[in-house]
């Protein structure tokens, strides 16, 4: 004789939304696995692919994984004992991260890709003169000084002198790169509007450490906060860092943009979720398209980085601007004779 079946009220609670569901589903299921499908069904969740998700029932005051069909119907029979008590089921999507990029240096400023990368980033470096001078010089976006290895290990060798008047100024290697507008001439692999940026840069207060000179400011439409590179890459600041456009995501708005994949990205042209195989993410702004609904279409997925069309990098300005002495200190703090 067959088991008897009755339906009971299951509140799930899915990582990928805010509010619960409530649910009435019917017991025992055929398996585990059908139970956990219905589930998924029942949510509205874009994807039935249960390695996409972990299950969870809470039980005495634990989240007690869904992998074991005998204890799970030991617990909920267990739960069921008392008619009060809620019978509760989350379940979290498993986020696919976007992997870090990021380069080490060698105390003379020698690069390379960091092993997790497996060798296949190229760093297109600046051709301006390497500052390798016993002088002391400070670096005059994160204000820190070529007699600090670790820095260099971080953010790569000096380049300067820049003349600026009188003045000389230098900068690490990365500082200048991840600095917004500050770009490599296609050409000659010099280092474009550096001053002018320099002379932003001076205006602003990075976020962590309250000093001037942090430029690098969240991608976030809404956020106005800046921070200096080398601080972004301190651990405890915890911001999102991309490395392939050399943008930043502070912590605020990292761990929301960070945890975005295809799975829960619409398209922006038909709002569909269906074809994941075919929706592609913009890789600046993560806005989710299908290749068949842009215009023109894509024959296939791009195999490299893909922008979508406002995000498409147009070539900047080259127009260099002299420094402005608004902090009267930076001067002083970032100007050698050579």
């Amino acid at each position: 004789m067959a088991n008897p079946q009755i339906a009971i009220k299951v509140f799930v609670q899915p990582n990928w939304c805010k509010a619960h569901k409530e649910l009435e589903i019917t017991f025992p299921q055929e398996n585990l696995d059908d139970l956990k499908q219905k589930i998924l069904t029942d949510a509205k969740a874009n994807s039935t692919n249960l390695d996409r998700f972990e299950f969870s029932l809470q039980y005495m005051g634990m989240d007690m994984p869904m992998v074991n069909e005998d204890d799970f119907y030991y617990m909920l029979g267990d739960l069921l004992q008392d008619p009060e008590r809620l019978v509760i089921i989350n379940i979290k999507k498993i986020v696919k991260r976007r992997a870090k990029k990021q380069f080490v240096f060698d105390e003379i400023g020698t690069a390379n890709p960091t092993l997790d990368n497996e060798g296949d980033i190229v760093l297109n470096r600046p051709s301006d003169k390497v500052y390798n001078g016993s002088t002391e010089v400070i670096c005059a976006f994160c204000r820190t000084s070529n007699k600090d290895k670790s820095a260099i290990r971080d953010l790569g060798p000096f380049y300067g002198p820049f003349k600026n008047k009188q003045k000389s100024l230098y900068v690490h290697e990365l500082c200048a790169i991840w600095t917004p507008d500050v770009y490599l001439d296609p050409k000659t692999d010099k280092l474009k509007n550096l001053l002018k940026e320099v002379k932003r840069c001076n205006k602003m207060m990075c976020g962590y450490c309250g000093k001037h000179g942090g430029g690098l400011g969240c991608l976030h439409r809404t956020c106005r906060k800046t921070f200096h590179f080398k601080c972004a890459l301190d651990d405890k600041l915890e911001c999102q860092l991309d490395y392939g456009n050399h943008t930043l995501l502070c912590p605020e708005h990292a761990e929301k943009e960070d945890e975005i994949d295809v799975e829960t990205v619409f398209c922006k042209v038909c709002d569909g979720g269906s074809d994941e195989n075919l929706l592609i993410l913009c890789d600046k702004c993560l806005r989710g398209y299908h290749i068949y609904c842009l215009s023109p279409p894509l024959a296939s997925v791009p195999a490299g980085d893909w922008f979508c069309g406002r995000c498409t990098p147009h070539k900047k300005g080259d127009m260099e601007e002299e420094i402005e002495e608004e902090d009267p200190n930076l001067i002083e703090e970032v100007s050698q004779t050579i």
